[in-house]
Order: structure tokens, then sequence, then C-alpha cells
């Protein structure tokens, strides 16, 4: 992977770089750019963060249009790894971005507002998971409907293909309870997703053998068809765990809501 120092400053078609590297640039610059702050400034509390402004790897992603990410991004594995790892790194620099205007700003409408401008469209977290990661389906649906209205036609060859229930163990939006963030490449993507699913499956499952009750996240309801329904949720938890949980009883945990930036693996 190229330093973010390599950047030409001329960028402007995937020709002159590899648009998937970029994105975990992007994410490697923020988190350097956020440790090196809060060593610097950390005396009133939450501080002013101005490293998770804009910097030359998002300003190159901006410059993209998306035929030029078309372009790019021509398998699910390129599509899973620059849209996962552009989702994690403009989640941060949002949330910064409100704490430095008012370091009480409630999350509200984080995951509707512009997030990104490319050269010819704007994009926000929904854009990104639900019609970009997920498919295009309805956000409140628990996976079952379509998004409506349908995609637009510019954002269809940028879809994920093929849905991919592991996204959901990659993603992070700033609460305790999200996984954590991991910097991917499409060269390794499959391998990371299980491992992440590994990880937020053993981390995270609780059986209570005596009630015959598997507790597991909540984000498994909220995106229940993604994982194929309840007999789907049995089938990742037993392939994952290496036994069978058909007999127990599936129970949803609280969610967290606790914010918990800089949640990096």
């Amino acid at each position: 992977m190229p330093t973010v120092n390599s950047i030409p400053k001329d960028i402007h078609t995937p020709k002159d770089i590899d648009c998937v590297a970029l994105s975990g640039l992007l994410l490697q610059q923020l988190q350097l750019s956020l440790q090196q702050v809060r060593q610097v400034n950390t005396k009133d509390g939450v501080d002013a963060k101005d490293g998770a402004e804009a910097s030359d790897p998002f300003e190159a992603i901006q410059r993209l249009s998306t035929a030029d990410l078309a372009q790019c991004l021509t398998t699910d594995q390129a599509r899973k790894t620059f849209w996962i790892n552009l989702y994690n790194a403009l989640y941060q620099m949002l949330r910064y971005q409100m704490l430095r205007r008012d370091r009480n700003a409630p999350r509200k409408g984080i995951f509707t507002m512009p997030a990104i401008e490319l050269a010819d469209v704007t994009l926000s977290l929904d854009d990104i998971e639900h019609t970009l990661l997920r498919g295009h389906r309805h956000k409140y649906s628990l996976g079952y409907l379509p998004g409506f209205p349908p995609a637009p036609a510019v954002l269809r060859p940028l879809m994920i293909r093929k849905p991919d229930y592991r996204i959901h163990f990659a993603l992070n939006c700033g609460a305790r309870s999200c996984p954590p963030i991991a910097f991917y490449r499409a060269e390794s993507i499959e391998s990371q997703l299980d491992l992440a699913t590994l990880s937020f499956i053993e981390q995270d499952t609780e059986i209570d053998t005596r009630q015959r009750v598997v507790r597991i996240s909540r984000i498994y309801l909220w995106f229940l068809a993604d994982f194929g329904g309840f007999r789907g949720i049995r089938r990742i938890l037993g392939q994952t765990l290496g036994q069978s949980f058909d007999s127990l009883r599936i129970r949803f945990k609280t969610f967290d809501w606790t914010e918990e930036l800089e949640k990096w693996s």
C-alpha cells in the first residue's frame, strides 16, 4: 500500500492511483492524525481534533466521479473494501466535526447528512451502507424491502452484486456495541471479513445452556433478512462456533449506544 505522502497532487482518474488503496490511506491518515492531536492537546477533555478534517486522500477521492469509480471498482471485493473503509473514515470525520462545533452535539442526523461530495454526486453514510453495500435495501425493513425510490442510475454500477452479511461486522457507527475499525484490502477482504465475523461472534455471543437461550447483538435483528432470517442466524452461529443452535431460543441484547470513537482493531 502506498504511503500518504506518495499521493500525487494531480490525481484525477483511477488510472493515476488505485482508488481502493486510497480508501485505506484515508483511514490510515485519519488514525495517525487523531493520535497526534490527542498527544498535543488533551487539556480540555474533548479536543479540537483538527486532524479529522479533509486530507490528501479525502480530496483525491472527492475528485473522482461515479464513472471513475465504476472503472476502478470492478469486483464485489473492490466495492466492499472501498465502501467499508470510506464509511468508517467518514463517520469519524463527521462526528469530530460536530463535536468541534459543539462538544455536546447529539449524533442525530449524522447518517443522513451529506458525508462526501464526489465529482458528480453527494453521498450520506446511509447511501453508502444501505444502497452501495446492501444493494439498496430499505433502512427500516429489517432488510426485507428494497429501497424507495429506486437507486440513482449513477450509483448502480457501484453497488455490490451479491449481498454479504459480514459487512455488519465491519461497519463502525461510533457506539460501544459496534464492531471495531479495521483497515481492509481488496486482495484479502474475504479472509478479513471472515476474521471480523469470527471475532465479533466469539466476543458478543452469550449462551445460556440452562435456560436454552442464546443472546446476540441487536444488529442481527436490524438486518434480519441480510442474515437469512432466524434460520440463517442459527446457521451462521453454528458454523462459526462449531455447535448447533437449533434448540436454543434467540434473544437480542440491548444495543449500547454509548459513544466510543477511534475503536480501532
